[in-house]
């Protein structure tokens, strides 16, 4: 007789701690898709910097000058992955206005981008201590500066 009324008694144990854990999974997860995102966002930044480094000495001058069609590709390596435009960003959201790249008054080459990190569970949870919106509270700053080579 004991066994039966212990039936029913594990999923009703599921069902009162399984929104607890999925409430304690989510940050876990949420942390670890920013810290994916900002990663490559960082690497992103470095290989467009390196990119624009390595041309900006291409006359005889030797004086580092980012004309626009250089500019576009650091852009582009930033928000695309490729020196060219096509379609599909490699972080959610990035635009190429969040990229800004620029050469320094002591001849160095610097890519900066600001982009706002876009939250899984933002729209879910929204205000999670973070303010009215989540998905918009934490800014991904990425930044690298180059000598020209």
């Amino acid at each position: 007789m004991r066994q039966r009324t212990q039936r029913g008694l594990a999923i009703v144990e599921a069902a009162l701690s399984l929104p607890v854990l999925t409430l304690l999974l989510l940050p876990v997860v949420e942390i670890g898709r920013a810290f994916v995102q900002y990663s490559e966002l960082s690497h992103r930044v470095r290989a467009a910097t390196r990119h624009v480094a390595e041309h900006a000495l291409d006359g005889t001058t030797g004086v580092p000058v980012i004309d626009a069609a250089l500019r576009a590709e650091a852009i582009n390596l930033v928000v695309y992955g490729s020196s060219v435009a096509n379609g599909t960003t490699t972080i959610p959201g990035l635009s190429t206005a969040e990229v800004d790249v620029t050469l320094r008054a002591d001849g160095q080459v610097r890519v900066s981008v600001s982009h706002p990190y876009q939250s899984l569970v933002g729209g879910i949870l929204p205000g999670v201590g973070f303010g009215p919106n989540v998905s918009t509270a934490i800014t991904m700053l990425a930044d690298a500066t180059m000598r020209p080579l």
